[in-house]
């Protein structure tokens, strides 16, 4: 009797230590960066503001991730690693450039930005011009913190009011090799549907060419092993 007392006041003690190890923000089960991580994380992003005297429809790359504020504020994360903030009139009021060497989500949380970094399991929260407000490190072994990350990833529909707001590709059956988003567009309560940003054309021409150059590639790797074979039998 008294081992198992003994045994119940260790497993006890021990819960009590993981939830001061772990403990839950952002939604996730999180571990607690020290000091000197943080920076050392926060010297590697090295998060720029670029210049937001250009229009969105010179940006000409695909999206990421994206979300929508309350107010309509719109956040974008694009590939390369460029994170752009618009308003309602697709005027751009924040641009940022980081370092990440792996997949990155975007989500608002009031004001500021969340980044989710896949690679580390790591949430920054900056405010909306990019300086540093929070950093911590997921939990990788909680179920429960992988279903946030699956969820965040596949997020590709926003209800804003009566408003949709859907990122898709429109490329037909080439929509499937590709995990970027080439559009953003609004549906209003009325039915109509107005794009916000568009370069499925673009991205379309890209696909084609890489389709193209991997059929080639196979057509002759395919043909040059053939050939070997038909002159190792006349051997």
């Amino acid at each position: 009797r008294l081992f198992l007392i003994s045994i119940i006041i260790l497993i006890i003690l021990l819960s009590l230590v993981l939830s001061a190890y772990a403990s839950s923000l952002y939604g996730f089960e999180s571990i607690k960066l020290s000091e000197n991580e943080i920076n050392q994380i926060w010297d590697k992003l090295n998060i720029k503001n670029l210049s937001t005297n250009i229009s969105l429809d010179d940006i000409n790359l695909p999206i990421i991730s994206f979300d929508v504020s309350d107010e309509e504020m719109i956040i974008l994360g694009f590939k390369n690693n460029q994170v752009i903030i618009i308003d309602k009139n697709k005027i751009i009021q924040t641009y940022l450039e980081f370092s990440n060497n792996g997949l990155f989500y975007v989500q608002w949380k009031k004001n500021n930005i969340l980044l989710y970094l896949v690679r580390g399991g790591i949430i920054v929260e900056l405010t909306s011009n990019g300086q540093l407000i929070n950093m911590i490190k997921t939990d990788e072994k909680n179920i429960n913190n992988n279903f946030l990350w699956n969820e965040i990833s596949k997020k590709t529909n926003i209800d804003i009011d009566n408003s949709t707001y859907i990122v898709k590709n429109d490329m037909g059956i080439l929509n499937i090799f590709t995990s970027s988003y080439s559009q953003l567009v609004k549906i209003n309560s009325n039915g109509e549907t107005v794009i916000i940003y568009n370069i499925n054309n673009t991205q379309l021409t890209k696909i084609i060419i890489l389709v193209i150059c991997a059929v080639l590639f196979i057509v002759l790797t395919i043909s040059t092993i053939s050939i070997k074979i038909i002159k190792f039998k006349r051997h």
